[in-house]
């Protein structure tokens, strides 16, 4: 781009300001990160509306509160009609798996998934947070607990790639489950 300028225009400008101008250019034209995360509240209230009973947790960080600012921290979602999936017979078998986001914005997604008589795999919630530790996990298994209404995990198998942070917070969440 750099280049097309240079012979377009005759100008000579420098790479980190050639940048700074795209990055205005860009948000111009498709908005900014801060609108979007502006926008999620009234997302997560559309989901509420359109589909009742939908589980849907937005945290901001605090700090950033007490500076008057919004920082978007984690994000988890379980709609109904999974919700009802769920109770209405599949397997008491839930995979939980994390994975990078490498967009523009970074993050870590966690989901629940099950499997139908079928054998068709069925996402039960998923969550977008900042680190796969075992806080976060602890936050999603809460929150899963409490969608899927799991108690405490009697007669529920979990499966996972044994991360760490996972391990533990299922041991603590659903004591009574069974993980492998």
């Amino acid at each position: 781009m750099r280049v097309d300028v240079d012979q377009k225009f005759k100008l000579n400008i420098s790479y980190s300001k050639m940048k700074r101008v795209k990055k205005l250019v860009l948000e111009e034209l498709e908005g900014s990160f801060i609108d979007d995360f502006n926008r999620l509240e009234a997302y997560a209230q559309e989901l509420r509306d359109s589909n009742p009973g939908t589980d849907v947790v937005i945290n901001i960080s605090k700090n950033a509160l007490t500076e008057g600012k919004r920082r978007f921290l984690r994000m988890y979602v379980c709609f109904q009609a999974l919700k009802s999936g769920w109770k209405a017979g599949l397997r008491p078998l839930i995979g939980l798996d994390g994975t990078f986001l490498k967009g523009k914005c970074k993050g870590i997604l966690l989901v629940a998934m099950a499997q139908d008589s079928a054998k068709h795999f069925y996402p039960l919630a998923w969550a977008v947070v900042d680190k796969e530790t075992n806080r976060t996990w602890k936050w999603f298994m809460e929150l899963l607990r409490s969608s899927l209404e799991l108690r405490e995990g009697e007669g529920v198998t979990f499966i996972s790639d044994l991360q760490k942070g996972l391990i533990g917070a299922v041991d603590d969440v659903l004591p009574k489950s069974h993980h492998r």
